[in-house]
């Protein structure tokens, strides 16, 4: 994917050279036995490119908001498929919808997650997403299509999360 611009919104993947600016809105997003370690992003940048995206709201822009995934296989997030990535794989994880702290609330996020969910549609490899959110931010997952699965079985931090499935296909 080259830069697609979206209702004001540049989308592009990361290159290396975006991990600085990648990794402190991940550090600045979650608390430090929830974020994402900067080795782990760069895994993700290096060997699952495709399931991650930035947004800009200029061109050459800083980095205002990503999202990154993995792929795994199996119907439901596993301590196993929250570290690994199997390119053939059906099921796509989100691991970090991310946007900068003075920009939210202004309906980025829900943008970047539609042009996210679009990318992989239409695609015959992936079935589902998945993905772990907190109470809080479930209804932005369910605007998008998300539906709540239940509380999960991977223990990430020390708050509760919930699991949360994007069907793409039809079953």
């Amino acid at each position: 994917m080259t830069d697609d611009k979206r209702n004001g919104l540049y989308f592009s993947h990361p290159s290396i050279e975006d991990i600085d600016e990648i990794d402190a809105l991940e550090t600045a997003s979650y608390p430090p036995d929830e974020a994402a370690t900067r080795e782990r992003l760069i895994y993700r940048c290096e060997k699952a490119n495709q399931y991650f995206i930035i947004a800009r709201k200029e061109l050459n822009g800083p980095v205002i908001g990503f999202i990154c995934g993995t792929v795994s296989v199996g119907d439901n997030l596993t301590h196993q498929s929250m570290f690994e990535h199997v390119p053939t794989g059906r099921t796509l994880n989100i691991h970090s919808v991310v946007v900068e702290s003075s920009l939210r609330r202004q309906g980025i996020a829900k943008e970047m997650l539609e042009h996210y969910i679009k990318l992989y549609e239409d695609t015959k490899q992936i079935d589902q997403i998945l993905l772990l959110s907190k109470k809080h931010l479930q209804s932005l997952y369910e605007l998008v299509g998300f539906r709540l699965i239940g509380p999960s079985k991977v223990v990430w931090g020390e708050e509760l999360w919930f699991e949360m499935r994007r069907d793409l296909k039809e079953t």
